[in-house]
């Protein structure tokens, strides 16, 4: 793909913001976000999340493999996911073994009628529970986000997600070392063919929908290309 020029960038990052903006009047008088994004001297992306005059989120994003509005798009929503997301969710899945250890610790201190012990532990266990609604509300917050970004994504490029799956599985086929693969798609429908010598051996098709996964299809494609040899 060829380098965008920062004009060119500009008008991407344009075209994200009035999608992503476009409010209808429920979310007008309900309450919502609106989404800025700026291009900095050094080729880094500014995204702020505000309402009215308040900004809630303020973020640069440096990683970005090409400027096209697929690749930005994405780039924000695993930004999101790395910064915001992951460790609150890591967080959250040792709560329970936490608490787990606390409430053994508890029973321990309440047999041998230590105050001092059992209230503590009380105070940490009310303390990891408060936190851990906290992390919950705040990752409904950054998923009603990216849930925008992805809505965005569909919009402005219908066909990311069998593009994605495509690459993924061609890529992942030549690792298993399957050579003189084709995969192109039309609408829903991933094609594969083999070929030798020019000649298509094997021809055959993958439905995709929103549950496909991309691990699943691959599997699915490398099964059938076995068959056929």
């Amino acid at each position: 793909m060829k380098n965008l020029t920062k004009t060119e960038i500009r008008k991407n990052l344009q075209e994200i913001e009035n999608i992503l903006n476009n409010h209808n009047q429920w979310e007008i008088e309900n309450g919502c976000v609106d989404y800025c994004f700026s291009l900095n001297k050094d080729n880094t992306i500014r995204f702020t999340i505000s309402c009215e005059d308040e900004v809630y989120e303020n973020y640069t994003i440096e990683e970005i493999e090409n400027y096209d509005i697929k690749s930005i798009l994405k780039s924000i929503i695993n930004f999101l996911y790395e910064n915001e997301i992951n460790y609150r969710n890591n967080y959250i899945r040792k709560t329970k073994s936490f608490n787990n250890r606390k409430i053994k610790s508890l029973a321990l201190w309440l047999e041998r009628e230590n105050n001092d012990r059992v209230n503590k532990i009380n105070e940490e266990l009310a303390e990891r529970y408060k936190t851990t609604k906290k992390l919950e509300s705040e990752i409904v917050k950054y998923k009603d986000y990216i849930r925008d970004l992805y809505s965005c994504l569909s919009v402005l490029c219908s066909d990311w997600r069998i593009e994605d799956i495509k690459e993924y599985v061609f890529n992942k086929l030549k690792e298993f070392n399957f050579e003189n693969i084709s995969i192109s798609y039309i609408d829903n429908r991933l094609i594969v063919q083999k070929f030798d010598d020019k000649k298509v051996i094997t021809n055959f098709e993958i439905l995709i929908d929103n549950y496909s996964k991309k691990d699943e299809v691959f599997s699915k494609a490398k099964r059938e290309l076995e068959a056929a040899c």
